[in-house]
């Protein structure tokens, strides 16, 4: 008998790097990047044997953990460009690329709008976001012609943001739905801003105004202190709350900051009465999004040991799609090797070695170590200019670091959180 394993993945050098003296923390980035490595080919690929899919929204955190370990520009540039093809015959940018199966995930497509500006603030590449701009104006305008005469975004579609009890509908005025599309809005705007479309910008800031207005309006529970998931197609309102719509909206920036109180203790977990909780690794990336947001840095790193510690307890070397308790049958997971789960490498470099990128294309970053326990730390974040290395150390209250960065970058240190 002959085994063999064949193994096929995007050549491409590893410029990042991650090491520390918690031997989990390493072993829980080990599979992150493994799992994009697995999961990048001629494009991002949901995993390697399922599906092989592009999925565009799940890419979207993929590419972010892609600018923390690997730095391959052109291959997340190739991925957004494909995308925008799909506007050829839809009016929101399709869920999976290419395919023929045309079906629209609001959230992937809006996604795709985020992961497009963020594209350039890694890179500062002016001549993708020239090129880009014409397939997200059509979006946003394609995308405004939806909002309803109360000023709510209202589609048929797979209105999906996250595997759970969330309540979101084919049907109805999706409440997720209206954070994505604000979050999209003001990243058209800031797109339309560089390129000096001032005409573009405020009409999509006026957009953004108006939604806000609605959703605050609308879809707020006085009773409940949140948000509720949709208003189904019939007018009903939902009776469902999740922890999903608050960080969705919450990262958008749609609540008043009245509100922002109680969403936080439904975000950060302290409120959990009702309340559905997130079922996927991919959507604990936005959670941890908001956290880092908050500067609540000791649950990211709670989520990161907890959740993904129970992989590598479980032998896996690489990222689940899914925590245990949502297949059916008792099984763990459905595929093994996912690269939307592979979040917490991007979180590891921005908040343990501490690398945050404040200027285009790295021209300015934040040093803002956040130890909470590890006392030595060093690796390598990958720029367009050059590596950026990091070694540091904390022994007996004494901080000690070494930075190097390649010429021309602007370092901020904040070691407020030592």
């Amino acid at each position: 008998r002959n085994v063999r394993v064949i193994e096929e993945a995007l050549s491409c050098q590893l410029e990042g790097s991650f090491n520390c003296d918690s031997d989990v923390l390493n072993r829980i980035n080990g599979i992150c990047v493994r799992t994009l490595q697995l999961c990048s080919e001629d494009t991002f690929v949901d995993c390697p044997t399922y599906e092989q899919t592009f999925w565009v929204g799940d890419a979207r955190n993929e590419a972010l953990i892609n600018y923390a370990v690997s730095g391959d520009w052109n291959f997340v540039r190739r991925c957004w460009m494909l995308a925008s093809e799909s506007l050829s015959h839809g009016s929101l940018v399709n869920s999976q690329v290419p395919s023929g199966w045309h079906t629209i995930i609001p959230a992937w497509s809006f996604l795709w709008q985020i992961a497009c500006l963020e594209h350039f603030e890694y890179t500062g590449d002016d001549s993708f976001l020239k090129a880009i701009y014409p397939a997200v104006r059509r979006q946003t305008e394609n995308a405004l012609e939806r909002v309803n005469s109360d000023g709510l975004f209202e589609i048929e579609a797979w209105n999906l943001s996250d595997w759970s009890d969330m309540d979101q509908p084919g049907r109805g005025i999706v409440s997720a739905s209206q954070g994505w599309l604000v979050w999209a809005l003001r990243a058209s705007a800031r797109i339309a801003e560089l390129l000096g479309k001032s005409q573009d910008a405020n009409s999509d800031r006026r957009a953004i105004d108006r939604i806000c207005h609605s959703v605050n309006d609308t879809l707020w529970d006085e009773r409940r202190q949140a948000f509720i998931d949709c208003m189904h197609f019939d007018g009903a309102r939902s009776e469902k709350v999740s922890a999903q719509t608050q960080c969705i909206l919450s990262l958008a920036s749609v609540p008043s900051k009245e509100r922002q109180f109680s969403l936080d203790r439904i975000i950060t977990g302290e409120e959990t009465r009702a309340v559905i909780q997130p079922g996927t690794p991919f959507f604990l990336f936005f959670v941890m999004e908001y956290l880092e947001k908050i500067g609540d840095f000791a649950r990211i790193y709670k989520l990161i040991e907890e959740k993904w510690g129970l992989m590598v307890q479980n032998s896996a070397t690489t990222c689940w799609e899914l925590f245990p308790g949502f297949m059916p049958g008792g099984r763990w997971t459905r595929s093994h090797c996912h690269a939307w789960s592979a979040g917490p490498a991007y979180f590891l470099s921005r908040i343990t070695l501490g690398i945050v990128r404040t200027g285009t294309a790295h021209s300015k970053i934040l040093f803002r170590p956040v130890p909470n326990g590890i006392r030595k730390c060093s690796g390598t974040v990958p720029t367009v200019h050059g590596n950026i290395e990091i070694d540091w150390s904390y022994e007996s209250g004494n901080f000690q670091y070494e930075l190097r960065t390649p010429k021309g970058c602007e370092v901020q240190v904040d070691l407020s959180r030592v």
